[in-house]
């Protein structure tokens, strides 16, 4: 019997719009319901309550979560975090300098954010923080850096309705030489348009592992479900795990079970048709 479900959100739990259907929302609601745990599975930051529009059914889903693609967990009052390497951060911020129209965030403990040149505006809700709430860079580095994010303009929904741009390849290519034993690399929607930092040993497989153990679970009574290459390695380490229906084929091939896509209530799907938890 599944005793806690994990999602990821974009791609995932949210549609095409970032939002959650109602038909998904009243899904999980059942499981939870009948005692079963739901948690965020995802390289957002823990303030989930910020990036949306205001929606309590929403916020009030999560028992808790992987974040940062597991450099963050949470469950019940516990947060365990691990840290980019010091000289992982200064490298590949140093390199990022040297490109053209290339950003970076570092992401701190404690949820602040530090960016290396401002964003819109406007784009500072969909990173779940204010604009006056940055530190800078020169304040970043040194502290402890739960992920570092390397990017094009303001990442999530480029301005003036430009599609998103990849980053060079030489500079993907000596991120990863720089990160190689050291640190893990993800590159965003499998081509490159973001490359994410993380600690050696924080990957979402990992988050979840952390609070399926000290729920003190088997691995068959969690579910998990993802969409990109970050949910490869949770996918592939859970007898029941998903892959939704707009994922590529290297992600489905790591799951279970393919299942509908995000716009079309895979989840819920999964739900009912297959694991019948509704």
């Amino acid at each position: 019997m599944v005793k806690a479900i994990f999602v990821d959100l974009d791609g995932t739990l949210l549609d095409g719009e970032k939002r959650v259907t109602e038909a998904t929302l009243e899904a999980l609601n059942k499981c939870k319901e009948i005692g079963i745990k739901i948690f965020a599975a995802t390289g957002r930051p823990p303030t989930l309550n910020k990036m949306f529009p205001p929606d309590e059914k929403f916020i009030a889903l999560f028992d808790g979560g992987t974040y940062h693609n597991g450099g963050c967990v949470i469950v019940g009052e516990k947060r365990f975090e691990t840290y980019v390497p010091e000289g992982v951060v200064r490298g590949v911020f140093g390199l990022a300098k040297t490109y053209a129209s290339t950003n970076v965030t570092l992401q701190l403990a404690g949820d602040a954010h530090a960016f290396w040149y401002p964003l819109e505006d406007s784009a500072y809700r969909q990173w779940g923080i204010k604009k006056e709430e940055t530190v800078t860079i020169e304040e970043a580095l040194g502290q402890n850096i739960v992920k570092m994010i390397v990017f094009h303009e303001n990442l999530n929904g480029p301005p003036s309705g430009k599609a998103a741009e990849m980053l060079d390849a030489g500079l993907l290519a000596k991120t990863k030489r720089i990160c190689e034993g050291k640190a893990l690399t993800f590159y965003n929607d499998a081509i490159g348009t973001a490359v994410t930092v993380n600690a050696p040993d924080a990957d979402k497989k990992d988050g979840v592992e952390k609070i399926r153990a000290r729920l003190g679970l088997g691995k068959d009574e969690i579910a998990v479900f993802g969409d990109d290459v970050n949910d490869v390695g949770m996918l592939s380490a859970f007898p029941l795990s998903f892959a939704m229906g707009n994922a590529a084929d290297s992600v489905k091939s790591a799951a279970w079970r393919v299942i509908p896509d995000n716009d079309s209530d895979g989840i819920a799907h999964a739900l009912r048709e297959v694991l019948r938890l509704i």
